[in-house]
């Protein structure tokens, strides 16, 4: 007798995986797109906004918090094309973006202090 064959995952199964590898908790995604946009401050009712990677460490990667920012779908895509001169043109480093990555990353801790106390 053959033993069956080991069964294959689905692949929304995947993209779930995939999906907390990448984000770790749907609540702070969210907390994060109901931010204004990092780079050009545009308000999440005027354009949905993103969460985006600051840098990329490559397919298969799990960033970590302090790499996601908000960003509108106009600056997540010219970021996209290149990230110091999308800085240039905006007068902001990269140091800026971690920066306001580690504010983030504060903002969501205490908001879910809060959310955990009531």
């Amino acid at each position: 007798m053959t033993d069956p064959k080991p069964k294959r995952p689905s692949k929304s199964a995947h993209k779930k995986r995939d999906w907390l590898r990448k984000y770790g908790s749907k609540e702070r995604v969210e907390f994060v797109t109901e931010l204004p946009c990092a780079t050009c401050d545009r308000k999440p009712d005027e354009v949905k906004n993103q969460n985006s990677h600051i840098s990329s460490g490559g397919t298969g990667f799990k960033s970590g918090y302090l790499n996601i920012i908000p960003q509108c779908f106009t600056c997540h895509n010219e970021m996209g094309n290149g990230i110091l001169t999308f800085l240039r043109a905006k007068d902001l480093y990269p140091e800026d973006l971690y920066e306001m990555a580690r504010e983030i990353e504060i903002a969501w801790q205490n908001h879910r202090e809060r959310s955990r106390n009531e």
